[in-house]
């Protein structure tokens, strides 16, 4: 998990983060969109959460294979 302090990402914007280039007032999101590519590659999960006292926390899902 991995949570930021800023004033967070306005709920429009954040649906689409990590499925295509989303520009804003900071980049491009190319980050999240690789990120949430190779979790999908490995069956795993990237979610985001806008903070009710601001930030972002975002969290990548991976699976446990091999355990039986």
């Amino acid at each position: 998990m991995i949570k930021d302090e800023g004033k967070g990402i306005a709920q429009k914007k954040l649906d689409d983060l990590g499925k295509s280039i989303v520009e804003s007032d900071t980049g491009f999101g190319m980050a999240l969109l690789l990120t949430h590519a190779t979790l999908e590659r490995v069956n795993g999960e990237l979610h985001l959460e806008n903070l009710a006292e601001g930030g972002v926390l975002s969290t990548a899902v991976l699976p446990i294979v091999g355990l039986s």
